[in-house]
């Protein structure tokens, strides 16, 4: 601010807004995309995605589009998509067409939607071998993992999410790490191994706690809940810590304005309800 240099401000509120999204604060990045935005000229400045790596109004639409999807806005989320696709092609940048290719991927598996996520990890990976992106790489696997133990291809998807993230662990890499975790236990719970996944969402959850990133925390305890049912012999003290695990959910679910993650955590919590009552009515 002291400094009146559009390219600086572009930064900054780039690095500012990418840290409250990950923090768990969605809305408020999206005030620093919507600045961002306002001072980005394509033709003035073109030359930053050489100069720095990455465009910044390219990584405004990845971080708008997954702010956007959280908070249960689907349809601006998925302007952004297509918005910083156009512009990366513009550009010529395949490092903008990997970060806008692996959020599209990531909203497409929250969304269910396997054909897309086929596609985009598919692309993925293609720039990846072009132009050596080992992160892009083990996030598209991951994701890819996901969508193949979602149609049933269980062992193919199981050994591409560990492929994935042992990538991804012997990078070092902690951002994003509790989504990728949470990706892994649904495959591991698809396959039957119900404590394997709830050993990945505790994994999950402590680096959340470590690092402050909690943007996906409350789906992390309300895949805890629903997998804390699926233990073989549950009963009632599983029925409490899952009505416990799902009760933060919400909570924190609103507290970020996630009304995406709120939504899902409070349909679990109804359901778990509906289940217990029925145990307990005497039947006519």
């Amino acid at each position: 601010d002291r400094q009146p240099d559009p390219v600086l401000s572009m930064l900054a509120h780039n690095v500012r807004g990418s840290a409250l999204l990950f923090a768990g604060d969605a809305a408020a990045a999206l005030e620093h995309v919507d600045k961002t935005l306002a001072l980005y000229d394509e033709a003035a400045h073109r030359h930053l995605a050489i100069a720095y790596g990455e465009d910044p109004a390219i990584a405004c639409h990845h971080c708008a589009a997954l702010s956007c999807w959280i908070l249960g806005d689907a349809d601006t989320a998925y302007r952004h998509l297509r918005a910083g696709f156009a512009l990366a092609r513009r550009l010529a940048h395949p490092f903008g067409q990997a970060q806008m290719l692996w959020v599209e991927a990531v909203i497409a598996l929250d969304a269910g939607d396997l054909e897309l996520v086929d596609r985009s990890t598919q692309r993925l990976n293609e720039l990846c071998a072009d132009y050596g992106f080992p992160l892009w790489l083990a996030g598209g696997q991951i994701l890819r993992g996901g969508a193949l133990a979602g149609r049933g291809q269980l062992e193919e998807g199981r050994v591409l999410t560990d492929t994935g993230l042992r990538a991804w662990h012997e990078a070092g890499t902690l951002l994003t790490l509790p989504h990728a975790l949470a990706v892994a236990a649904r495959v591991q719970a698809l396959d039957g191994r119900i404590e394997a996944a709830l050993q990945l969402l505790d994994e999950a959850l402590a680096t959340a706690a470590r690092t402050g990133e909690r943007w996906y925390a409350p789906e992390l305890h309300r895949l805890q809940g629903e997998l804390l049912l699926q233990l073989p012999g549950a009963g009632a003290a599983e029925a409490k810590r899952a009505n416990a695990s799902f009760e933060r959910a919400i909570g924190l679910a609103r507290d970020q304005q996630a009304k995406l993650l709120e939504e899902r955590a409070t349909a679990s919590l109804a359901q778990l309800s509906r289940q217990i009552t029925a145990e307990i009515t005497p039947r006519s």
